[in-house]
């Protein structure tokens, strides 16, 4: 029986692969466009991108994300202060569905361009 190959896969491989993956998960313009959106609590101008990965930061996407102020996002009426099923409680908003949404509507603008 043959002996395996050795591996030669080196730290600076492997962090070339994570960069190239993480590349593939960036879409600035679909972020661009998401910032003109007001907050879907609170309905202020002053946006920032929540991302939304599902089950790991291997799931992580900007395409994944929600337009919220940071008041909505990291204050104590935020989705990351008050959890994913708290935020949804509590602002009566299903993040699947508004993420869905939102994809929808930017796929429709871009081929309406």
């Amino acid at each position: 029986m043959a002996e395996p190959a050795p591996i030669t896969d080196t730290r600076a491989d492997a962090a070339r692969r994570k960069r190239a993956k993480h590349a593939e998960r960036k879409d600035k313009d679909y972020l661009r466009w998401l910032h003109t959106w007001r907050c879907l609590c609170c309905a202020s101008y002053a946006v920032e991108a929540h991302h939304q990965p599902r089950h790991s930061q291997a799931d992580w996407h900007d395409r994944k994300t929600l337009p919220l102020c940071a008041a909505h996002h990291r204050g104590k009426d935020g989705i990351h202060m008050l959890g994913v099923e708290g935020f949804e409680r509590r602002w009566n908003i299903s993040v699947d569905a508004e993420i869905a949404k939102l994809n929808a509507k930017y796929e429709e603008e871009q081929g309406a361009k």
